[in-house]
């Protein structure tokens, strides 16, 4: 497992994670500390992720409930573009 975080005096306020494959890496989680939201860090994290996956894998995915706004901006900002969409149903 691979770990992005930003500190703010002594505080992890953004941190994200990824799992490194040969064919294609995932991006597993980006949390950021609501007090530190809309400050860009969620975006540098997923920046950040990227960089190192295209460095191992030849390509970066992440996956996101398509009505959760602040993700799907921040993905976007970095370059990610809606591929599949899936339906979940709960019982």
């Amino acid at each position: 497992m691979f770990w992005f975080g930003i500190k703010l005096e002594g505080k992890l306020v953004s941190v994200g994670n990824t799992r490194f494959v040969d064919f294609a890496s995932n991006i597993s989680m980006v949390a950021t500390d609501e007090r530190y939201r809309s400050r860009g860090y969620a975006t540098s994290i997923v920046s950040a992720l990227v960089q190192e996956i295209l460095k191992r894998s030849p390509i970066a995915l992440i996956h996101v409930i398509a009505d959760n706004a602040p993700a799907v901006r921040a993905y976007s900002k970095v370059g990610f573009k809606p591929y599949k969409t899936y339906i979940s149903i709960r019982s």
